[in-house]
């Protein structure tokens, strides 16, 4: 499912701003306790930094999926009879 998110997010020109992976550290350290540019230094040093942008762009491509996304309601069919 994530190889299609990443077509739709490159048929839609997504990409990932520094600030989006800036934001992602941050939230990352907020829950381990761990310094957000210590973990992005980590992330960078160990080719870690295209896995993150793949999330990143796959969550960008469900958001945008999402937003486009039409809801019909329908009525139920009444199988009582």
């Amino acid at each position: 499912s994530e190889m299609l998110l990443l077509g739709v997010a490159d048929k839609e020109g997504l990409t990932v701003s520094d600030q989006e992976f800036d934001f992602y550290f941050q939230q990352i350290a907020a829950r381990t306790g761990d310094n957000a540019n210590q973990l992005k230094r980590y992330y960078m040093e160990n080719n870690l930094m295209h896995p993150v942008r793949d999330r990143l762009l796959a969550d960008k491509a469900m958001e945008l999926i999402y937003s486009r996304a039409t809801i019909n309601e329908v009525e139920a069919e009444d199988k009582a009879e």
